[in-house]
C-alpha cells in the first residue's frame, strides 16, 4: 500500500512539473509577442525627430522674413484716375505723388504692369532743354505725374516736367493733357529801352505764342521792337530769362510710354516699385 501511494505522489509531482513549465513557456511567447522591436522604436524616434525639426525650419521662414513685403511707398504714390485712348488723344495714367516733408521719392524704376503689358519708368528732363541730361525722376514736393501711352510730341523725345514756357511747344506739337496758359508778359521794367507803343504793344501779350504783327506798321518797321520780339517769343527766350525763377517749374510731368497699355473695356492697373513691391492698384 505505501509503494502504491508513493507511486501516486511521484507521478503527481512529475504532471505538477509539467504544467507549471508549459504555462512558463507559454507566459514567455505571450511576452515576446507584445514587446516592441528595438529597430521600429528607432525608427519611430527617428521620424518624431525630423517632423519637429521640419515645423521649426517652417515657423522660421515665416516669422523671420529676410527681405521686406511692403513697399514704403504706399499712400505716397497712387493711381488717381485713368484716361482711355480715343482717335485724337492717346491713353493716359494719372499718378498722383505726395512725398513727406524733405522726402525724396526717385520714380525712375518703378513698373506700370497692365493686361497689355509692363512698362518701367525712364529718365526724363527737369529743365527742358536740349542739351540738359536725362536724370533720373526724383520728386521731392506734391505732383501730378501723367503716364502717357505714346511717343513723345517734343523734337527732344524725353520725358519732362511743364514749365512756364512749355505753351511754346503746345501751339505747334499736339501735347496732351493739354497745358495750360502759363506764359507771362514781359515786366514793363525790363522793356525801358523800347518806344511807348512797343510796350504797350508787348504787356498785353500774354500768350505763349510768337506775336504776328505783320499786320501792324508801327511794331513791323520798329526794328528794336522786331528785335525782342524775336528774341523773346520762343521757347529758348522764354526759357533763358526765366528758369532760375522759383515758380519756372509746374506741378506736373510727362512721361511717355512709347505705346498704348491701357485696355479699352477693363483691367486693373498696377504699379510696383524699384524692389517689385506693389505700390498702388486701379481697377476700372
Amino acid at each position: 500500500m505505501k509503494i502504491v501511494t508513493s507511486i501516486l505522489i511521484v507521478i503527481a509531482v512529475l504532471f505538477l512539473y509539467a504544467f507549471l513549465d508549459q504555462y512558463a513557456e507559454k507566459s514567455y511567447f505571450s511576452a515576446s509577442l507584445t514587446r516592441p522591436k528595438l529597430a521600429n522604436s528607432s525608427q519611430t524616434n527617428n521620424n518624431s525627430s525630423n517632423n519637429s525639426q521640419s515645423g521649426s525650419s517652417s515657423r522660421s521662414a515665416i516669422t523671420n522674413p529676410s527681405s521686406p513685403t511692403t513697399s514704403q511707398y504706399i499712400d505716397k504714390v497712387t493711381i488717381s484716375r485713368v484716361t482711355k485712348a480715343t482717335i485724337n488723344n492717346e491713353s493716359v495714367i494719372h499718378l498722383r505723388v505726395r512725398p513727406n516733408k524733405g522726402e525724396e521719392i526717385n520714380l525712375t524704376g518703378f513698373t506700370i504692369k497692365t493686361r497689355k503689358g509692363e512698362l518701367k519708368i525712364q529718365k526724363g528732363l527737369e529743365y527742358l532743354k536740349s542739351n540738359y541730361p536725362n536724370r533720373d525722376i526724383v520728386i521731392s514736393e506734391p505732383l501730378t505725374v501723367y503716364l502717357i501711352g505714346n511717343v513723345s510730341p517734343l523734337i527732344v523725345k524725353d520725358n519732362f516736367r511743364s514749365n512756364q514756357c512749355i505753351n511754346y511747344f503746345s501751339r505747334s506739337n499736339d501735347i496732351y493733357p493739354r497745358l495750360y496758359n502759363s506764359c507771362q508778359a514781359p515786366k514793363l521794367a525790363s522793356l525801358g529801352h523800347l518806344t511807348p507803343y512797343c510796350q504797350d504793344y508787348l504787356i498785353h501779350k500774354n500768350r505763349c505764342e510768337m506775336p504776328n504783327y505783320s499786320d501792324n506798321f508801327k511794331i513791323s518797321t520798329d526794328n528794336a521792337c522786331v528785335s525782342f520780339i524775336l528774341n523773346y517769343y520762343t521757347y529758348n527766350g522764354c526759357f533763358d530769362k526765366n528758369f532760375r525763377d522759383d515758380k519756372f517749374l509746374l506741378s506736373s510731368w510727362y512721361i511717355y510710354l512709347n505705346k498704348n497699355i491701357v485696355e479699352d473695356l477693363h483691367d486693373t492697373i498696377s504699379l510696383y516699385d524699384k524692389n517689385g513691391l506693389l505700390v498702388d492698384k486701379y481697377t476700372y
